[in-house]
């Protein structure tokens, strides 16, 4: 998870607050954002997924990936309702 955590879901958050690193074009930045925000929504499916049933993200124990997911979770908060929409998260 700490992998997942670090090389799939955090990444998938720098063209959503970066467009300008994926294309030089501002009028194209809205739509790499929205690009970037499908993305986001599909990992947090997926962990919200893998969270269903446990009380942390490796099971009944805490570890450093909750913290890291509340934080990834807290630069959604323009885009989606964690609480309401990715319960588990």
């Amino acid at each position: 998870m700490l992998s997942y955590f670090g090389s799939g879901f955090h990444v998938s958050f720098y063209p959503f607050f970066m467009p300008s690193r994926y294309v030089e074009d501002p009028t194209q930045h809205e739509a790499v954002k929205e690009a970037a925000g499908a993305q986001i929504r599909t990992h947090l499916a997926h962990i919200d997924r893998q969270l269903a049933g446990k009380s942390y993200v490796l099971g009944e124990a805490r570890s450093v990936l909750d913290p890291y997911l509340y934080a990834m979770s807290r630069w959604t908060v323009s885009m989606v309702d964690v609480g309401r929409d990715y319960p588990h998260v």
